[in-house]
């Protein structure tokens, strides 16, 4: 039987679906979750490499330290939460906590971080925000020169606009981002939102021949 990977976040992961709630560690991908109905669809086995909170580097990575077989279909869902890093101070010696935009502290960290030409935090963010649209543009490049090295079947799928609207990405699949439920947590896509992008991804798929 073929296989479907699929590498991603928590969104291809399948945080917080009805069968992963509350969320365990080094627990099983959601059978609710896109990649599983895709797979089913495809009839094809599902291997969902994805995990919760990766950004693309590390996404990358496990492209790379994954052994394909030369009959694999390989989805990449590139997490739209570009850049991860945040600010954090101590609450004792052995705690730290996320200094967020509602701390009246993370104003002056971002003052701090000005531009020293322009003095100019918005510029300077700016400036960030480019480069890591590029960054990432770069993380998928790589990936879809090593995946085409390899002659696998892959595509990119992007619910992210940025990128695609500033440099095209190869073999991309551009779907808006599905929210019509939450998951348990009420953050992540919920059954019904799963269930639909799994659809729409096999419309794509299907009209392209893939199987």
């Amino acid at each position: 039987m073929p296989r479907l990977l699929t590498f991603g976040d928590s969104y291809v992961f399948g945080d917080a679906l009805p069968d992963g709630w509350p969320l365990i560690p080094n627990s099983l991908p959601s059978n609710y979750a896109w990649p599983k109905l895709l797979a089913n669809n495809l009839g094809y086995e599902s291997i969902n490499l994805a995990k919760g909170g990766s950004g693309n580097t590390e996404i990358l990575w496990r492209i790379l330290n994954t052994t394909f077989l030369d009959d694999d279909l390989v989805i990449v869902g590139w997490s739209p939460h570009f850049d991860r890093s945040s600010f954090f101070e101590f609450v004792d010696g052995n705690t730290t906590r996320r200094i967020v935009e509602k701390n009246r502290r993370y104003k002056d960290i971002i003052l701090s971080m000005g531009d020293p030409i322009s003095n100019s935090s918005v510029m300077y963010r700016g400036h960030i925000n480019y480069d890591i649209i590029i960054k990432n543009y770069l993380t998928i490049q790589h990936s879809s020169l090593y995946l085409k090295n390899k002659k696998i079947r892959f595509y990119n799928l992007l619910t992210f606009k940025d990128p695609a609207n500033i440099i095209e990405i190869p073999n991309s699949l551009n779907i808006p981002f599905v929210d019509i439920d939450k998951a348990l947590d009420k953050s992540h896509p919920g059954v019904e939102s799963h269930a639909l992008l799994a659809s729409l991804i096999f419309n794509k798929v299907d009209a392209n021949g893939l199987y």
